[in-house]
């Protein structure tokens, strides 16, 4: 602390350094710093904040890394030295905040998700078709072609995108639970077809021409409503749409082939000591007792169905949306943790908005950035925006120069004369017994203080080694120069939302002139968002509603399925309002993907009521067993994003697993409601 002291008095006798830290200090008043030694360091002493500007932005993962490595190095050669002069029990702990430090964190979360997701549904599945099946060899037609699929889907993310981001980390726990559904419904067929006296053949016939044909359509259906999700804006959302739309397909061309050339090597090539049949068997839990309950209840049923639907329609029109960013961020990531404590300690103005002034010229940039100081007045006098910081406050236009060196010029009194400053400076020293000679670096520069000859530009700081200074305003580059203004916010109301007229005013219709912020950004998100999400779930019942139509060629029969999906999805958005779920960017495309989810379980059993002639037969039931297995298996996979280090996705886990459920009950109960004859039971 002496040495900085003496430092400023040797070369700021005059206190000239205050005129230049009054306006850095009043343009960030909101922000809780104590400037006194140069630092930005708390209030309470007890933080101290160092900024620092890489070169290259955060996106760069490699770059990331060896800025951090760099860092840390510092910080290691630092520890040393100041371990020598602190006292006894003393430490000193360094944290890493911002965005470079998040990626960090966030790369290293999303890898974790994803083989998270991967093997803890692969298990979840397992497990599930364990418990199902009793059969090892089942386990075996599940998992191979599911991770055939993945691997598959796995080379397809890196040649076409070349990176997983947060939502698009999702897609192995997403499609560990919609791949198996082809698995479960085509093997479902081949047991009961054996089960029935078939040969191998011929249950393997039939499991590939009839039951295929709905997994067929199933899969297409599927696909169509996650690539629907491909015109999204936001990348993560249509990364994960291609990949999940593109991994349902890959999973089913996986299936096809491999699953009757493993069924025929395992129960038809292979010697068994125990006759396969005998041990083939299908737990579904009692749950496909609903299809014969609502076909003989038709009335009641409809009634139960639709009448919950209406009470949770009306639930889901009070949804409320969470637009907060941060539901989009790992709150598990120490970087975020270390960024949440620097704004509670040292004030939300580290939160600002940029109005962005670019031009050609440097005059015609700053010409721009006046502009902006002067459209910002009446916010900054009606408190919306309490300060501001530009180059402005320290290099003034050069129209602003001129004025001052012409009052200069005209100053006959010699107020401003070098020669007399520098002697009544010398006489003072004199006085105080100050040793003059200490001062003569300071004296030697009195002339360019008081006697400029022309006004300073931007290009003159540079040269004078301000660069650091100028980098966090300006920034010029051949044919384009671009400056600048940071806008401090006090009030929380504008943290989500800019203040009202602001963005438009300070633009005024000038083209070279961009307001940017997180506030501004929250909002195009929620623009974007009210735009594409009501979108996204037409184009998805459209896909939807075509695929059903060349496949059933029945207007009835699309109409039976639709009503069983948009039942479920309604009942669905209903029960995020009962438990509290709020509507966030993610989880709101949730229901475009229900569609495709949510569907498959009524394709199978329109189908299977179509050859059975609307009779609730054994085989109906053999299928409302595959179909509950195929849900289960669903809601094994999605809950595993219940784990995920994102609290968007978990929030998305939750919505999918609450839409798999509504799904299935709609599909076991309003399609036999509908369809089944008079004459029911098995």
């Amino acid at each position: 602390m002496a040495q900085i002291s003496q430092d400023i008095v040797r070369n700021d006798p005059l206190g000239l350094l205050d005129l230049f830290l009054k306006p850095l200090v009043s343009n960030r008043s909101a922000l809780q710093v104590d400037l006194a030694n140069g630092y930005y360091l708390s209030t309470d002493h007890r933080n101290l904040i160092m900024l620092v500007k890489p070169t290259q932005p955060s996106q760069n993962l490699d770059f990331d890394a060896k800025l951090m490595e760099f860092v840390s190095a510092v910080e290691t050669i630092v520890r040393s030295e100041l371990d020598a002069d602190l006292e006894p029990g003393s430490t000193v702990e360094i944290r890493y905040g911002g965005h470079y430090a998040m990626a960090i964190d966030e790369s290293a979360h999303i890898r974790k998700d994803v083989k998270q997701n991967l093997f803890v549904s692969l298990l979840a599945v397992a497990a599930l078709y364990w418990l199902c099946y009793r059969r090892f060899a089942a386990l075996l037609y599940s998992s191979i072609p599911l991770l055939v699929g993945q691997a598959l889907t796995f080379g397809l993310a890196f040649f076409a995108l070349g990176q997983l981001n947060a939502a698009s980390s999702a897609f192995t726990a997403l499609l560990m639970g919609l791949g198996t559904d082809f698995v479960i419904v085509m093997y479902a067929r081949y047991v009961e077809e054996r089960q029935n006296g078939r040969t191998l053949v011929e249950a393997t016939q039939l499991m590939i021409g009839e039951t295929g044909l709905g997994v067929f359509t199933g899969a297409i259906t599927s696909a169509g409503t996650f690539f629907a999700m491909c015109i999204s804006q936001f990348i993560g959302l249509r990364h994960l749409g291609f990949l999940i739309g593109s991994g349902i397909l890959l999973c089913g061309v996986a299936i096809v082939v491999l699953l009757p050339a493993m069924i025929k090597w395992n129960e038809g090539v292979r010697h068994r000591r125990v006759d396969a049949v005998s041990k083939l068997h299908l737990q579904s839990f009692g749950l496909e007792h609903l299809i014969t309950f609502a076909a003989r209840h038709r009335v009641l049923t409809l009634t139960l169905v639709f009448g919950l639907t209406a009470a949770a329609g009306v639930a889901a029109l009070q949804l409320d949306f969470d637009d907060s960013i941060r539901a989009l961020r790992s709150q598990r990531s120490e970087g975020f943790r270390v960024q949440q404590e620097i704004t509670n300690k040292f004030g939300r103005s580290l939160s600002y908005m940029m109005a962005i002034a670019e031009a050609p010229t440097e005059v015609e940039a700053v010409d721009l950035a006046v502009k902006v100081q002067q459209r910002l007045q009446p916010f900054i006098e009606e408190g919306a925006v309490s300060s501001h910081d530009t180059i402005l406050a320290y290099l003034p236009p050069e129209k602003r120069q001129q004025e001052v060196l012409d009052l200069l010029a005209q100053d006959t009194a010699g107020r401003f004369d070098a020669a007399r400053v520098r002697a009544t400076f010398h006489d003072a020293l004199v006085a105080n017994d100050f040793r003059v000679e200490v001062y003569d670096e300071f004296v030697g520069r009195l002339n360019g203080f008081l006697g400029p000859q022309r006004p300073l530009k931007i290009s003159d700081l540079q040269q004078r080694g301000l660069d650091q200074l100028l980098s966090r305003y300006v920034l010029s580059e051949p044919g384009r120069v671009r400056i600048v203004t940071y806008m401090f916010l006090a009030d929380k109301r504008w943290k989500r939302e800019p203040p009202p007229g602001l963005v438009d005013a300070v633009t005024g219709g000038d083209s070279g002139i961009v307001v940017t912020g997180t506030n501004v950004v929250n909002r195009e998100f929620r623009f974007i968002f009210m735009k594409e999400a009501p979108r996204a779930v037409l184009l998805g019942l459209v896909v939807v509603f075509a695929l059903l139509w060349i496949d059933f060629r029945s207007l009835r029969l699309t109409a039976i399925a639709m009503a069983q999906l948009v039942c479920g999805v309604v009942l669905m958005l209903g029960a995020m309002k009962v438990v509290g779920i709020r509507l966030n960017y993610v989880n709101a495309f949730v229901a475009t993907m229900i569609l495709g989810v949510g569907i498959d379980y009524s394709i199978h059993l329109v189908h299977r009521f179509t050859l059975s002639h609307g009779r609730v037969e054994v085989g109906l039931l053999e299928t409302g067993k595959a179909v509950v297995i195929a849900a289960l298996t669903n809601i094994a996979g999605f809950g595993t994003l219940t784990l995920a280090s994102y609290p968007a996705m978990r929030s998305f886990g939750i919505v999918a697993l609450f839409g798999s459920i509504t799904c299935l009950f709609t599909a076991l109960t309003l399609v036999p409601a509908i369809m089944a004859r008079d004459e029911t039971g098995p």
